[in-house]
């Protein structure tokens, strides 16, 4: 299990304001329906408390895949970096943001009406279980459940 011993160093201003600025630019390449105006994250703190993180499994992607169809316990031949890691995620802490948007009310002429909307969220609390891979054609594909 990993355990955090000084997470304000992750939880810095800094980081923050980088996890900011890239979830805003995420947020702006998404092709919006037009009665939604663009999404802002404006607020985000890491918090405290850290996430608890257990490694489950690291395996070879391949072997684990196909050891399944090897029914003849054929030998494999690996060539290629392919690893898979499976890791549990559990946390229940302070972190919280604030997300701006507008609805937009298009009839009977575009823009018609405008409603700033404002979201809060906070006291979030996550139990996951994530598969990460990574493979020959350099990309990292991840699962969750």
């Amino acid at each position: 299990m990993l355990n955090v011993k000084d997470f304000s160093r992750i939880a810095s201003q800094e980081n923050e304001e980088m996890l900011q600025k890239i979830l805003n630019e995420k947020f702006h390449e998404i092709d919006l329906p037009d009665f939604v105006g663009k999404i802002n994250v404006n607020q985000l703190k890491l918090g405290s408390i850290p996430p608890i993180i257990q490694l489950l499994s690291v395996s070879d992607a391949i072997l684990s895949e196909t050891n399944s169809e090897n029914k003849n316990n054929e030998e494999l031949i690996v060539d290629e970096l392919n690893v898979r890691i499976v890791v549990a995620i559990s946390y229940s802490g302070d972190l919280g943001f604030s997300i701006e948007t507008e609805l937009v009310v298009n009839n009977p002429s575009p823009r018609f009406l405008v409603l700033p909307m404002q979201f809060h969220v906070s006291n979030i609390q996550i139990e996951a279980k994530i598969a990460a891979q990574y493979g020959p054609n350099k990309m990292l594909k991840a699962e969750s459940n």
